[in-house]
């Protein structure tokens, strides 16, 4: 599972032509941990694009906010 984010992630950072972004982590989350693992390692393969084109990526895990959902419709549209 953690693969098929961090590729998702990285092919769109790539698409955007943008580097390898600043990730910023929540704590005890291990999906989370593990896709900037396998992040860092997709990115350190490439060659490096502008220093000033680092994109901030934070990543969390959607089931730690369930009150959400009871506030907002079932679709990400809605909260946005």
């Amino acid at each position: 599972m953690a693969n098929r984010i961090a590729t998702g992630l990285f092919c769109v950072m790539k698409s955007l032509n943008l580097g390898a972004p600043i990730v910023r982590v929540a704590e005890n989350d291990a999906l989370a941990e593990a896709v900037c693992k396998q992040l860092v390692t997709m990115f350190g393969q490439e060659p490096q694009v502008a220093a000033g084109r680092r994109p901030l990526l934070i990543l969390l895990n959607r089931m730690n906010d369930l009150h959400t959902m009871l506030y907002h419709g079932w679709n990400y549209l809605t909260m946005i």
